[in-house]
């Protein structure tokens, strides 16, 4: 059974990547719907994720694998994960620790260098991932 892990935010972006995950799905395709909190850096002024920010994280992702599974019209194999720290690192290390045949990031595309375009995680993930990635640019038609 192939696996894509898709790696979201509360963004539009991430979003359209979700709906392109599920529309090019095989039928016996399982996801894995991820997000990841910027972990706490001691010493340089970021607390750690509150508790509160960690429930709105699993409850966007729960959001999300309900939305995946109405749009798909049958019901594919979702696990959900909040992870903690840099969030190329996560999204490589989660797409390896579940076998991800596949990884769908969305890009915000905010930025005036061309480098930029398609976001410093996405590009970040495209050059270290050890499996194909797709990036759904921001305001792509999906």
């Amino acid at each position: 059974m192939p696996t894509t892990l898709v790696a979201l935010d509360d963004s539009e972006g991430a979003a359209r990547a979700l709906d392109w995950a599920i529309a090019h799905a095989a039928a016996d395709e399982s996801f894995v719907l991820v997000t990841v909190l910027p972990a706490a850096r001691a010493g340089q002024g970021y607390p750690p994720p509150h508790q509160s920010e960690r429930h709105a994280a699993e409850e966007m992702l729960q959001k999300a694998a309900d939305s995946a599974t109405s749009k798909a019209g049958t019901s594919p194999s979702i696990k959900t994960e909040v992870l903690e720290g840099s969030a190329t690192g996560e999204i490589l290390d989660a797409a390896k620790r579940h076998g991800a045949d596949h990884i769908v990031v969305g890009a915000r595309g905010s930025g005036g260098f061309p480098r930029m375009l398609i976001g410093s995680v996405s590009s970040a993930v495209v050059h270290h991932a050890e499996s194909p990635v797709t990036v759904i640019p921001a305001g792509a038609r999906v």
